[in-house]
């Protein structure tokens, strides 16, 4: 049973599908105590239907990165703590799309049309596209934030 159907509002025209409870599991995960959290999420491609992959907490990003394929894109939305200069601590959330270059050609069209819908219904501001796991550091996604 699905819990909601997004209709393509912009300029792909994708209709994607939510696993049911999907939503809810994402409220926990942005309530989850932790340094690091990290949802990975996948799409059918047949069904047209997001859900989760893996939930992974205190997550170690080199060890994250090794285990990347260099073949399948995937969707990662990620938390994690940032002291600034200041001594402010701040947890951003970012939706971040992977899709390596030897990724098949109709799944990269596939992730990359569904992208913003994504970034809508997680209600994320920032998203940031990696092409290669190599790039997957935290002064990576630092500097892309604007928070150096």
């Amino acid at each position: 049973m699905q819990q909601e159907v997004i209709r393509g509002t912009d300029s792909s025209g994708l209709d994607l599908q939510f696993e049911e409870g999907l939503l809810n599991r994402f409220e926990s995960f942005r309530k989850a105590n932790g340094k690091s959290a990290m949802i990975v999420l996948k799409i059918d491609k047949d069904t047209r239907t997001v859900g989760i992959e893996e939930e992974l907490v205190d997550v170690d990003l080199e060890d994250f990165r090794e285990d990347l394929p260099d073949t399948k894109p995937k969707y990662i939305l990620y938390s994690f703590e940032i002291k600034r200069a200041d001594g402010r601590l701040q947890v951003p959330l970012v939706l971040i799309y992977y899709t390596p270059h030897s990724a098949a050609t109709n799944l990269s069209m596939l992730y990359s049309s569904a992208k913003n819908q994504l970034g809508r219904f997680f209600n994320v501001n920032k998203m940031i596209e990696l092409r290669n796991a190599d790039d997957l550091t935290t002064e990576f996604l630092v500097s892309q934030l604007g928070m150096r």
